[in-house]
């Protein structure tokens, strides 16, 4: 390399690229590399090519190259908003699919079934050669909570269609989501028709709404009631906030559940453990699109603030699932270097909230109900305002 020219007054043609320029561009406005020098890195590696800062400066105040940039840049957008379009298609037919089928659970009689169970729960340990796991006594000296945990496997996977259809997703565009879905929608259906047959961990899989249990069952006055707990706990808290700190984990996302489908949305609250970075999807039409966000909620009874890493797991989960957006929701604030994960981009889409921001959720919510409250014109925006 001339010593006449500092390091800093030399690009790469990686450095080039960072740029915007293409290899094409390359060749076509600045042409063979001005100089050249052994790999730093690797002593078998290619030679590094280097171009003048100056000149490639200069050549990206040419007007050919400008109306080079301005078309390449056009190009790229198209295509990229193409490829989102169909992304969202491709996913949005998978779940209109899961929707539409037709989730059958057989009906057994409880002593059937629960011998069926046993004798499944026998043969995946027996294949395994855990021998010492094998049940021995009759199914009615078990544990409920232990015979019904297994009974529910045995009636997922094995009884019902669930991984005959979890095999025809797997690999789609948001087979995340259509897996989830699809548990939740199984895991309802087997409640329905076995309403006796729960364990705490299977409420977390049901649909908050519970649209599909006929109001008849036994279990639906506990579901009313724990809406209506998770309604009068946003009353509470719109009326005295210092009430967050005796909430419960779950308890606040259950609220915030019923809050946001309260006002508008369409929510899903995911299982307690294994919610695969989020806590809360929120679906609604933003200029007549279907679009859905994110909620991750941290409470944190230790008063922990939430670190550069917990946004970045989150940041990651949205874009890995191509939602339209997030909301994280930190009731003890952020670390100083929370902020520093997120680009100027994700800023436009992910947005962080602090314990003010649920608490001005609650208040609306109250609002809504009273009816002196009107939705924004664009539901979504209610997620970012006042953030």
């Amino acid at each position: 390399m001339s010593s006449k020219l500092t390091k800093e007054e030399w690009l790469t043609k990686a450095a080039i690229k960072e740029r915007g320029w293409t290899d094409g561009a390359i060749k076509m406005f600045l042409g063979s590399p001005e100089e050249t020098r052994k790999n730093p890195h690797y002593s078998s590696g290619s030679p590094m090519q280097l171009w003048r800062m100056a000149m490639v400066c200069a050549s990206e105040q040419n007007p050919e190259f400008i109306a080079w940039k301005t078309k390449h840049d056009c190009r790229r957008e198209s295509l990229k908003k193409r490829a989102i379009e169909q992304h969202q298609q491709r996913r949005s037919l998978l779940i209109e699919w899961v929707d539409s089928l037709a989730i059958e659970v057989p009906k057994y009689s409880e002593e059937q079934l629960f011998k069926f169970a046993v004798e499944n729960y026998n043969n995946l340990w027996s294949n395994r050669g855990k021998f010492e796991k094998l049940i021995y006594q009759d199914f009615r000296t078990l544990e409920p909570e232990f015979l019904h945990r297994i009974t529910v496997n045995a009636l997922l996977h094995v009884l019902s269609d669930y991984e005959y259809h979890l095999a025809q997703v797997e690999g789609l565009t948001g087979a995340s989501e259509a897996r989830s879905k699809l548990k939740r929608r199984v895991l309802t259906s087997i409640h329905k028709a076995y309403p006796n047959v729960t364990y705490p961990e299977l409420w977390d899989w049901i649909d908050v709404t519970f649209p599909e249990l006929e109001r008849g069952t036994k279990h639906s006055p506990i579901v009313a009631a724990i809406t209506n707990l998770s309604k009068q706990l946003a009353r509470l808290i719109a009326n005295d906030p210092r009430g967050l700190e005796d909430i419960e984990w779950r308890d606040m996302e259950r609220m915030l559940a019923a809050v946001f489908q309260g006002l508008g949305f369409d929510v899903t609250l995911t299982p307690s453990s294994k919610d695969g970075g989020k806590d809360l999807v929120l679906e609604c039409i933003v200029k007549g699109d279907k679009c859905s966000y994110l909620v991750e909620v941290k409470h944190w009874r230790s008063g922990q603030r939430v670190g550069k890493r917990y946004i970045s797991n989150f940041i990651n989960v949205v874009a890995r699932e191509n939602r339209d957006g997030g909301l994280y929701l930190a009731t003890y604030g952020y670390s100083s270097d929370a902020f520093a994960a997120l680009t100027e981009v994700e800023r436009q889409s992910i947005k962080l909230g602090v314990d003010k921001k649920i608490i001005s959720l609650c208040r609306t919510y109250i609002k809504s109900e009273s009816g002196i409250w009107l939705a924004p014109s664009m539901l979504s925006d209610l997620l970012f305002e006042d953030v």
